[in-house]
């Protein structure tokens, strides 16, 4: 025998069927009582009628819903296909849904049913006492986010580095560069791609990596001591924040989890094999795909970025360069590298004065005197 458990509501619409039953009050008032129409009231009265006080409950109290089921049931065969064998609940629902076009799929219920599938494992709660997080910054471009990391993104055996920038007032993924690792020219490609896209944001948070901070005991008492990242960025006008553990930055470090899980099976899905293909695609499809799905407003819509100048352009590469002084000899050269560069004459300059010399990542040597370029007539290596 089954034993049926009524609620509040449902013990109210049964007394007053059973008092319309016994004729003590009629169709409008049970209609009143009820919020229901004449209509409705009438099919309760034929449902009590034939099968009593179950009758007016639900059929599929206590029971999954028909379509829920259909649904799931038939996925089966799909979340256990060999592209799709470790894909977690929240994208499969997502790849499901554009591959089979029927309707919306509750990743939450999908999980409990690759749980019955055996095809994950239910998560342990995490019971830790959680660190109080800093509050987002109100606008837009106010603080970027930069970090790397190495993983086999393409899945073919060998870990590449990701660069990554992402905005700290809304999450959004701002710029993304597959490289072979995190030398300093490839931070110059990167942030070069980001001012003429972007323009320059307030400031940027970063970790202590001895590309972008001189980690010397010395550091502390000698100010000068900068890396020519910093020298860069004080020159463009971009404050460096530096994060002291991965908690402090710890909206990136989730980013690149994420992208760890997602990004790798949707480049898998699409057949992308090589990092330019990878580029392209994560330019044109995933990011803005990603930042409709997870991004979020900021608090105050205000643009706080700051133009790209032509001048800025036209002298980027200077600002990365290696600066070194030298004094022009009595014959208007100087040594530089093991090579002697001939300065042109007739320059207003004397010799015994002091220049400077910059050279940038691609090998080029420029010579100024403040901020006049001079002449190089010819190099030898004598």
């Amino acid at each position: 025998m089954t034993f049926i458990t009524y609620t509040d509501i449902e013990m109210t619409k049964i007394r007053i069927i059973q008092k319309l039953e016994d004729n003590v009050i009629s169709v409008e008032q049970a209609g009143d009582a009820l919020w229901k129409s004449e209509r409705t009231i009438f099919r309760y009265l034929k449902q009590f009628r034939e099968l009593w006080p179950p009758g007016l409950v639900h059929w599929l109290k206590n029971k999954p819903s028909n379509n829920q089921i259909w649904k799931l049931e038939k996925y089966k065969k799909y979340a256990m296909k060999k592209k799709y064998i470790d894909f977690w609940p929240t994208l499969l629902a997502e790849e499901l849904e554009n591959e089979l076009w029927r309707g919306t799929i509750n990743p939450e219920s999908l999980r409990l049913k690759m749980i019955q599938w055996g095809l994950r494992l239910p998560k342990r709660r995490n019971t830790k006492i959680k660190r109080q997080q800093r509050d987002r910054r109100p606008n837009k471009w106010m603080l970027i986010q930069f970090d790397w990391s190495y993983h086999d993104w393409l899945e073919d055996g060998t870990k590449k580095c990701l660069l990554l920038a992402i905005d700290d007032a809304t999450s959004e993924l701002m710029l993304w560069i597959i490289t072979w690792w995190e030398a300093l020219k490839d931070m110059i490609i990167f942030w070069k791609r980001y001012f003429e896209k972007h323009g320059k944001p307030c400031a940027i948070y970063i970790d202590r990596h001895a590309t972008y901070k001189v980690n010397h005991e010395q550091d502390q008492f000698d100010k000068e001591m900068i890396t020519r990242f910093q020298r860069a960025m004080r020159k463009l006008s971009v404050d460096v924040i530096y994060s002291y553990s991965p908690e402090w930055k710890w909206r990136i470090e989730r980013s690149f989890k994420t992208h760890q899980d997602r990004m790798i099976k949707k480049m898998r899905l699409a057949w992308i094999k090589t990092v330019s293909e990878a580029n392209k695609y994560i330019e044109t499809e995933y990011i803005p795909e990603h930042n409709r799905k997870f991004a979020i407003q900021p608090k105050e819509e205000l643009n706080k970025h700051n133009s790209f100048s032509k001048e800025e352009k036209d002298k980027y590469e200077r600002f990365f360069a290696k600066e070194t002084q030298r004094k022009i000899k009595r014959d208007w050269t100087i040594r530089y590298n093991n090579k002697s560069y001939q300065i042109k004459r007739g320059e207003t300059l004397y010799h015994g004065k002091v220049i400077t010399v910059y050279e940038t990542e691609t090998g080029l040597v420029e010579i100024f005197s403040g901020k006049y370029k001079l002449t190089i007539v010819k190099v030898s290596n004598r």
